[in-house]
Order: C-alpha cells, then structure tokens, then sequence
C-alpha cells in the first residue's frame, strides 16, 4: 500500500466522469480539494499510550496529500485545546472560494458519545464536529464535510457522569472575510421548501458502533484507519464514497482482536447527512469536460 500512489482518473470516458456537472454531485475539481484537519492524542508516556498512531498519521497524511487535500495535524491536544485548535485553524481560511471539502479526523480514546483530550479529560463528539457546522461557517455552505472517529465507544459512566467531566463550550458564528464569495457552484434559484440544516453535508464514520471497542495494531496502526487508506487509495478513482465505505466496513469486519481482548470482531459505522453523492475525482482538475456539459 505504501509503494503505491493514488491511482488517478486518465479515462474521461470514465463512467463516474459522466455525472461531474451533474448538480447531484458534489464539486470537488480544485487544484487544492480542501483541508483535512487529524487530531491524534497519543497519551504518550501514559499508561493510556496509543502506540502505533502515528502510523496512521503518516498513511492519512500521504493519502489526502494525494487526493490534493492539505493535511493539518494537531498532535496530544487537551479536551478544551481540541476545540480551539480547530476554531483557530477555521477562521484562519482567508478564501472559502479554495475550499471544496473539509475533512475532519480524530484519534484517540473514546466513550460512548465522547472522546477524550491528551488531558484524560472527555468531551462531547458533537462540540467538535459542530466547529464545521454551517451555522457556525458560512463558507461551508453545502459543502461535504467527512469526518473520522478513530476512537473506543464503551461505555463505562453514565451520561450524566461524562457530562459533569466533560469540557462546555460557547461557539460564536464566523463571518465571511471581505472578499470571500459564496460556494464553489453559481446562485441558482432554490426550491422554497428545501430546508438547509446546520447539519447537513455531514458525513461521520466512527471505527466501531457504539459500546464497542476499536481495535489498533502497535505495528501498522488502527484496523479502521489502514482500511480507509487502502481502500480509498485503490479505489477511490471510480467508486462513490459510500461504496467506498461499503468496502472499508467489510475489510474491517476481517479482522480479529489479540487473544488479550477475547479475539473479538468488529465493523465500523456510518452515519451520513450528505445530500448528494461525493467523488473524490482524483487527478481531475478544473471544469468539467465539455464533452459532459448539458
């Protein structure tokens, strides 16, 4: 997998080429596709320490690199830190007109609905995915927005106990930058009905479903991760991201926990309010074809 590059689209006649301008599908054609922000806590020198994460960092990084993404890394951040390192990276985007994806990838110990700072302290999932929530950014306005938890989901406390553990955050909206335009497609008159919630154009794939463990190998990094790299890296060229994903799911299904964890199987989850379908189209840039116009 890591001798290998991302294989590019060369055919134009390529049967996923034939819905590019097509208004169901996601524009992702920019020289630079978006930003991909990883969070990795490794709890090192702990009793907690996830070896073998930063295996995961280096195959992400080299992935999305190769899928034109810029890759931002926060390394053992504290719960509150977590939060604020993506509302700085956030409003540090000067043109929302370069960003066609932001994808959103963290790693570390989990609990059920939460997941835990280098700090040991918890924090709601939903408070750091929410950063990237149109509401709170309005340059990412019907854009696709992927994330990855690469974290446990038992659950050991009750609710209650995690939320009086657990970080509070007051988030403020950020306004657009003078000069920033509006999304990547043309103003088109929209149908009155259609309802543009704050959370949609989410995708989030947790490594387990809930009150399950995930499983990470000290050598080559968590089932889930590997699975994602490898699968998009082949297949990302001519399969839609749910397919993909069909794909991730069974290959992690594959594998078996250590003799030390009861030789358990796991799959991974999806949970998608994405409103269209997503391609990553790799090695395709600019307008489409006109071959493919209407």
């Amino acid at each position: 997998m890591e001798t290998h590059e991302v294989f590019k689209i060369k055919d134009i006649q390529s049967p996923l080429m034939h819905e590019y301008s097509k208004g169901d599908v996601y524009s992702l054609h920019g020289k630079s596709r978006g930003k991909v922000f990883i969070i990795n806590n490794t709890f090192k020198d702990t009793k907690l320490e996830r070896t073998g994460s930063d295996v995961d960092v280096k195959n992400l990084t080299d992935l999305f690199q190769q899928l034109q993404f810029e890759v931002v890394t926060g390394t053992n951040l504290p719960a509150e830190k977590m939060v604020r390192f993506l509302e700085e990276e956030r409003d540090n985007i000067t043109t929302w007109t370069d960003i066609d994806c932001v994808v959103l990838i963290l790693m570390s110990h989990g609990e059920g609905p939460y997941i835990y700072g280098n700090d040991e302290i918890p924090i709601k999932l939903t408070d750091i995915i929410e950063v990237f929530a149109s509401n709170y950014c309005d340059g990412l306005k019907d854009k696709p927005r992927l994330v990855f938890v690469q974290a446990c989901r038992t659950v050991k406390r009750t609710d209650e106990e995690l939320s009086k553990l657990s970080v509070k955050f007051k988030k403020q909206q950020i306004q657009p930058k003078t000069g920033d335009q509006r999304d990547s497609a043309p103003y088109q008159t929209e149908n009155l009905t259609e309802v543009k919630h704050p959370s949609a154009d989410f995708l989030v794939v947790y490594a387990t479903p809930e009150g399950t463990l995930s499983y990470r190998n000290v050598h080559t990094g968590s089932w889930f991760l590997c699975a994602v790299v490898w699968i998009f890296k082949y297949h990302a060229k001519h399969e839609e991201l749910q397919h993909l994903l069909i794909r991730v799911n069974r290959l992690v299904a594959k594998g078996k926990g250590s003799v030390e964890f009861g030789q358990k199987l796991t799959i991974s989850e999806v949970k998608s309010n994405l409103r269209k379908k997503f391609y990553f189209f790799p090695g395709v840039y600019g307008d489409p074809p006109k071959l493919f116009e209407k």
